[in-house]
């Protein structure tokens, strides 16, 4: 795994996942009790052991860490790019293929604001029931009164006949 590729991966990660990230270390296996005495030593802050368990699934899912034997973790290996093997290109001049990048990648949302556009969302399908809601009641009120035209249609026609 590359430099690039475990920081695009860390940046996924939750803040407790990247401290518990840090506590793993990168030669040895660490159980899950050492690595959380060793989180305790490196923030002060205790961590709940299934919080704990759970971040280190979610960190050996995307590849970050290995579970080289049950219950005992340790980190994947960065390794550096062979530079040797790839000719020096940064003289040429590269042609814009695409204008505009094909994969934006998308920005990480602080949480308040995804909150406002959930809420946002929500008011504006509220406002859609209650519209709904006033046109069922109105066409409910107009089948009443021609009900109540026919009731009356029926009374006249039992009357006269």
């Amino acid at each position: 795994m590359t430099p690039i590729r475990r920081d695009s991966l860390l940046a996924g990660q939750t803040a407790v996942a990247q401290k518990v990230y840090a506590a793993v270390p990168i030669r040895s296996t660490f159980t899950v009790g050492e690595i959380a005495a060793a989180l305790k030593k490196q923030s002060g802050a205790g961590l709940d052991i299934r919080t704990l368990r759970g971040c280190l699934g979610r960190l050996a899912e995307a590849g970050l860490v290995r579970e080289p034997v049950p219950g005992s973790f340790r980190r994947v290996e960065i390794k550096e790019k062979d530079q040797t093997s790839m000719p020096d290109m940064s003289d040429t001049p590269v042609p814009a293929l695409c204008p505009e990048p094909l994969f934006r990648q998308q920005r990480r949302q602080d949480p308040i604001d995804i909150w406002t556009g959930i809420s946002a969302k929500l008011r504006a399908l509220a406002d859609e029931i209650d519209a709904a809601a006033l046109s069922t009641g109105e066409v409910s009120q107009a089948t009443a009164a021609e009900l109540e035209k026919f009731r009356q249609l029926k009374a006249l026609l039992k009357d006269a006949g």
